[in-house]
């Protein structure tokens, strides 16, 4: 029996304004699953994912690897998942690209040898190593996203959280990410519009609208489902 890594139960959430961006989503994704999250604006898939690693909580329950979402467990849970967010000036504020990508392992207690290998390591697999030292908010708009999803990487972390990873980016760089994420072998959850990269990333799909599931299942099945994506303003 396979490892749950997420457990959602009864979630809920409501902005400050009232608006009910989550009603009800329960659902589980095992250790090594690579889980889609589509959905039109205003789904709730943004909300969805802040979830993950306990930047938002409300009404119902979130436990990842066995861990609720208390604040005794949040330093672990932050560490087990990597979250990418859509608008990369909300993830880098550090001068210098190393500076970004180093901050977590820092201060996570590595030694310098294992932050700099892990640095290293991590924009060679975003093709962003010649930008080691350049200044984060003189790249371009594709550039920080990649950079971002370093920043997550270079904390070795069990669950990729990724919000619409593929926006902005140039043709060759979304293949890139797409065959970096079919090599990547942790838990992945990908909330995105780019149908393209989910039918060749994740094997499971849920579909969300207005704040509730609406649809799950095979990857393959749901997005041949031409019908069901009109419906839900998916092309």
């Amino acid at each position: 029996m396979n490892q749950k890594a997420v457990e959602i139960k009864n979630l809920s959430f409501s902005y400050p304004d009232g608006n009910e961006a989550l009603k009800d989503i329960s659902f589980d994704v095992s250790a090594g699953e690579s889980l889609g999250i589509i959905g039109p604006n205003g789904a709730g898939k943004s909300t969805l994912i802040l979830h993950l690693n306990g930047i938002l909580r409300n009404k119902g329950s979130v436990i990842i690897f066995g861990l609720g979402m208390e604040d005794k467990n949040l330093p672990e849970i932050r560490a087990d998942v990597g979250m990418v967010f859509q608008d990369p000036d909300n993830q880098l504020f550090m001068p210098e690209v190393f500076d970004d990508v180093s901050f977590g392992p820092i201060n996570m207690g590595w030694d310098k040898k294992s932050v700099e290998e892990a640095v290293h390591q991590a924009l060679k697999d975003v093709d962003m190593a010649y930008a080691e030292r350049r200044l984060s908010h003189h790249l371009s708009f594709g550039e920080k996203k990649r950079v971002c999803l370093a920043t997550v990487l270079s904390m070795k972390p069990r669950i990729l959280a990724l919000d619409e990873p593929s926006s902005n980016l140039d043709p060759r760089h979304k293949r890139d990410l797409i065959n970096f994420l079919k090599k990547f072998s942790a838990t992945k959850i990908i909330a995105t519009h780019d149908l393209g990269l989910v039918l060749e990333t994740c094997s499971r799909v849920i579909l969300l609208d207005k704040g509730r599931i609406v649809a799950q299942g095979e990857a393959s099945s749901i997005l041949k489902d031409t019908n069901l994506l009109e419906k839900h303003n998916l092309e």
